[in-house]
């Protein structure tokens, strides 16, 4: 799915925004966003697994050097190889992830709406603008 301009929300509403997001999606019995994230993730690398050889060549001594544990110090990088990877093929990482780690096309589809709905309702805007703005 390609990314669409979607409008940024105000930091300050950042923190409702994702506890909301994350209760409704409990409230659904789905996993959250961040949870479909983080299983495509460790999909992505359990595929790529030269990406992963370099996190794990990462050292104590590495870890020092940027003031950092050395699990932060791979999370760290998981995540800005990952993140390329989703900016590379121009995806909305939660979008994208969805779609990877829910194998069930209809549960993901339902996930989708759900997370598009909540960052719409976070900017204040109806459904049916968001949808006109986001050309979805």
């Amino acid at each position: 799915m390609q990314t669409s301009s979607f409008v940024t929300p105000d930091k300050r509403k950042t923190t409702r925004y994702t506890d909301a997001l994350q209760q409704t999606f409990r409230n659904m019995n789905m996993k959250t966003p961040e949870a479909y994230y983080a299983q495509a993730r460790e999909m992505f690398f359990t595929a790529h697994p030269d990406f992963q050889s370099a996190l794990d060549e990462l050292t104590e001594s590495d870890a020092r050097a940027a003031n950092l544990s050395l699990r932060q110090l791979r999370e760290w990088h998981a995540e800005r190889i990952y993140a390329a990877f989703l900016r590379q093929k121009n995806l909305d990482g939660m979008i994208f992830s969805i779609q990877l780690a829910e194998p069930d096309k209809a549960v993901a589809a339902e996930a989708i709406e759900t997370y598009l709905k909540s960052h719409a309702e976070s900017l204040g805007m109806s459904w049916e603008e968001f949808c006109i703005k986001n050309e979805l």
